[in-house]
């Protein structure tokens, strides 16, 4: 199946800036003690750098988002998802729609 994939590099070479309509959500393995794979943190990034620097809530929040709109079990090929949430964010109702059989806040 051929999807349209859109180029990270805009117009006249630039980068999309943070804020801009693009996420990035990126998983990081998380190892077992035979250092397979046992589940997946998932992460925001409101740009191509490898470290955080912004608000935090905003970034559950669109975490949270991302992972409900494209489905845990994709994001982490059926494996647990590790997901950091606020305090605000667990008491409210959005996590409720993440999976509880796979996803650990």
């Amino acid at each position: 199946m051929a999807t349209d994939v859109q180029s990270s590099v805009g117009a006249g070479g630039s980068r999309p800036e943070p804020g801009d309509g693009v996420r990035y959500v990126t998983r990081q393995p998380i190892l077992d003690m035979h250092s397979k794979v046992h589940a997946y943190e998932l992460l925001f990034s409101s740009g191509p750098q490898t470290a955080f620097s912004g608000d935090r809530e905003m970034a559950a929040r669109t975490l949270l988002d991302s992972t409900v709109l494209f489905g845990l079990e994709k994001l982490t090929c059926g494996m647990p998802g590790f997901v950091k949430c606020t305090a605000e964010m667990l008491a409210g109702t959005l996590v409720e729609m993440l999976p509880p059989a796979m996803t650990v806040l």
